[in-house]
């Protein structure tokens, strides 16, 4: 026999049915991670500071986030530096996301190279986390750039007493198969200062971010995201003599472009980026202390397979190619002129791979071990770094999690190279281990203790 239901309605109305899909209150990562938080874009809008719109100031905020300096959007993540850990945009490791003066310290301020209105969200991973990226041993945060409406054409303007800003967005052709957006903001506290005042210090910058995309078929789908900025800092002329810092500039450019394809139980995206930094550093008399050039291209792949209902395989690999250069000129005494005290251009191949499982025997339970091999042709070593996370639902409101993990950074160009450089140097290591609980209640609200 054979059940047939017939629906009736009230009425000569049509018969209609609805699905609503209600997500999490509370954002996380797909994989769990005993200390993370996810901050969505009206917590980014709420938090992002006063004088500039900045999202690094909103991850400030955040449980076991501090910072010395107001000025900066510099930050340490339980007691790592900012330079230990991994940023992120749109799926790849990104350098290069600030507003800032390179080549000398404590001078002037800093401030993400991102406009936060187009964020779809900001994730940190304090620890234990899955190592798709690596070479950091600290944090990881994960910037994602939401996509332009589909609906219809949008722009909007911001402007403000520091500075101003502009968003332009809307849909691909009449099918509405894809979306654009573009972005771009504009300081003007600098000139500002200049009007009042010429004998204070100023910094200024502008950037622009752009995002493309577009369904190709049903299962294909790709994408562009490019970013890009320019900042100039000048240093209050009493406070400069011959020896001292008068004009800072740097320039950045970041773009990552992606092909992601879905199967019946396989996802496959493919990335590529290019990025390029230069910074010059003058003083008074326009002779130049600091120059540097970086460029990096990279390819990356990752699949995701699921065998089973109860099982996720996820593998992928990288392949980047850096090149650095550096010249630092300093003031002498005998005889007092200015020497070149570092000068050196480099490049390396830096290549990685990683495969971890996520395996749930029971409803309620969660494993997810992993591993990760990495190699940098500059000192020539290679390194491996293992990692196990683990999540129990005990109830539907009660969570308990735990992570622990190895994670390893290469030296970098500055410490391998130049008059101050030792090839020699060992990878640094850290072992972290990580256990979370987390409860929740009615509503909105949650309690989450970490240690």
């Amino acid at each position: 026999t054979v059940d047939l239901v017939v629906p009736l309605i009230e009425g000569t109305g049509a018969y209609s049915e609805s699905v609503t899909v209600t997500p999490d209150v509370f954002r996380a990562p797909p994989v769990p991670v005993a200390s993370s938080q996810v901050l969505g874009a009206a917590e980014l809008q709420n938090l992002r500071g006063v004088l500039a719109d900045d999202p690094l100031r909103a991850v400030h905020v955040l449980p076991g986030v501090a910072t010395g300096d107001d000025l900066r959007s510099e930050f340490t993540v339980r007691g790592s530096d900012f330079h230990h850990i991994t940023f992120t945009v749109d799926g790849f490791a990104t350098p290069y996301l600030l507003h800032t003066v390179r080549g000398v310290e404590d001078r002037g301020g800093s401030i993400a190279m991102i406009n936060s209105d187009v964020l779809e969200d900001v994730a940190l991973l304090n620890g234990g986390y899955a190592q798709r990226f690596g070479g950091h041993t600290g944090a990881e945060l994960d910037f994602r750039l939401r996509e332009g409406s589909r609906e219809r054409r949008v722009v909007r303007l911001d402007v403000s007493g520091t500075g101003a800003s502009a968003i332009v967005e809307g849909p691909f052709g009449r099918e509405r198969k894809g979306s654009w957006l573009l972005a771009g903001r504009q300081s003007y506290l600098d000139l500002i200062v200049h009007h009042l005042t010429s004998r204070s210090v100023s910094f200024g910058f502008s950037d622009a971010q752009a995002k493309l995309v577009y369904d190709v078929t049903p299962r294909h789908h790709v994408e562009l995201t490019m970013l890009a900025g320019r900042s100039r800092f000048e240093e209050a002329p009493q406070e400069v003599d011959t020896a001292d810092l008068a004009v800072g500039t740097n320039a950045s450019f970041v773009a990552v472009a992606a092909w992601r394809s879905t199967y019946a139980k396989t996802f496959l995206t493919q990335r590529v980026l290019t990025a390029f930094n230069h910074f010059h550093n003058l003083n008074d008399t326009s002779i130049e202390l600091d120059r540097g050039r970086d460029r990096q291209y990279a390819y990356r792949a990752d699949v995701t397979v699921v065998p089973a209902k109860a099982l996720q395989v996820e593998a992928g690999g990288s392949l980047e190619r850096l090149e650095d250069g550096r010249l630092r000129r300093r003031l002498v005494a005998f005889p007092q002129t200015f020497a070149v005290i570092d000068d050196y251009t480099g490049g390396g191949a830096r290549a990685g791979a990683y495969a971890l499982v996520r395996w749930t025997p029971f409803e309620s339970l969660t494993i997810a071990p992993g591993a990760r091999a990495d190699r940098w042709t500059l000192t020539a070593q290679s390194t491996g770094s293992p990692w196990m996370q683990a999540e129990w639902r005990m109830t539907p409101r009660t969570r308990l999690r735990a992570s622990a993990g190895v994670y390893q950074q290469f030296p970098e160009f500055d410490q391998a190279l130049g008059i101050s450089g030792n090839p020699a140097l060992a990878p640094q290591r850290a072992t972290q281990f990580d256990a979370g609980f987390e409860q929740r209640f009615a509503g909105s609200t949650r309690i989450s203790i970490g240690v």
